[in-house]
């Protein structure tokens, strides 16, 4: 039987974690799947413990494809394209899904006519410290739109889903009309996202549970010399909605670029001393700041937001 759906997991030097994942993979009730394994440029064992562990036992359907190293966001582009399937689904080798996922989704899938479906998750703050996932809502069929804006100042929705194919492909196209010259502005996931809600009808909810692993080597732990990249992405998810004539967040994805703005502030003035290319975050946030025209946004404002702009309005006129 063909399948619906492909797994896609892109991997970097994971050889300590291959093995757990592909055991997850192999735990599903349901093995009428495809897996799209990743190979971002790996420099360990991973691609040689793969092929271990998918030598035995394995009913899914999968393949390996290798690339040079460049960067989780396009190997789950690569992923994507890759896919022979109606459904796609990002799975992090870090993390985990519970054995009956696949079967919940295929259910839906087979029952509806659904373009994303989103399972209940779990985060782990810290080693076995896990906390359940709050959702807006409690209703089992979501709205498009309720759902972007659950994701603006604060996540209430997450994007851990399986999503249709053609829907993210259209998503990417339109990222990439803002996004000219397909750069990783670090956090791109987080605007795809967003546009696979928008481009998206029907959204419904399932049981199945997707667990969020607490990785104690994640680079978002470390200090990160390209965070300040963020403050792109807040610009073009600002410009996406102000455009779009049928939603308009103009409101709501101010306050967001406001907020990504005071981060990287705060963040860049924290670790200035650790940080080598602090000229590129000072520049970014100049450049941005001199774009927000004050008394034109400062009214739409809540007050936390219009302090904030008010202090990097200062910082930066002097």
């Amino acid at each position: 039987m063909r399948s619906l759906v492909t797994v896609i997991v892109p991997m970097y030097n994971e050889e300590k974690k291959v093995a757990l994942c592909v055991d997850v993979l192999k735990k599903q009730t349901n093995q009428n799947f495809d897996v799209i394994f990743i190979n971002d440029g790996s420099t360990d064992n991973t691609v040689k413990i793969l092929k271990e562990c998918l030598g035995l036992d394995t009913y899914f359907n999968y393949k390996i494809i290798t690339q040079e190293n460049q960067g989780a966001a396009a190997a789950r582009e690569n992923g994507i394209q890759q896919a022979d399937t109606d459904f796609v689904m990002i799975f992090d080798c870090d993390d985990k899904i519970s054995n009956n996922y696949i079967d919940e989704i295929l259910n839906i899938c087979e029952k509806n006519e659904v373009d994303i479906i989103l399972p209940n998750a779990k985060i782990e703050r810290n080693i076995n410290d896990w906390v359940d996932f709050s959702f807006y809502t409690e209703d089992r069929v979501l709205n498009p739109t309720d759902c972007i804006l659950n994701t603006l100042n604060g996540w209430r929705v997450h994007g851990w889903f399986t999503c249709r194919k053609n829907i993210f492909l259209k998503s990417y196209n339109e990222y990439y009309i803002y996004n000219v010259n397909k750069k990783n502005f670090i956090n791109n996931d987080e605007i795809l996202t967003r546009l696979n809600f928008k481009n998206a009808k029907k959204i419904i909810r399932t049981d199945a549970e997707y667990y969020y692993c607490y990785n104690e080597l994640s680079t978002t732990k470390k200090i990160n010399e390209r965070k300040y990249l963020m403050v792109n992405n807040a610009l073009i998810l600002n410009k996406i909605f102000s455009d779009n004539s049928d939603i308009n967040f103009r409101k709501e994805t101010l306050q967001e670029l406001i907020a990504v703005l005071w981060g990287t502030f705060i963040y860049m003035h924290k670790y200035r001393k650790d940080l080598a290319n602090l000229s590129d975050w000072q520049k970014i946030l100049r450049i941005s700041l001199s774009d927000l025209h004050y008394f034109s946004v400062f009214t739409g404002l809540d007050v936390k937001k219009k302090v904030q702009l008010t202090v990097l309005k200062l910082a930066y006129i002097f």
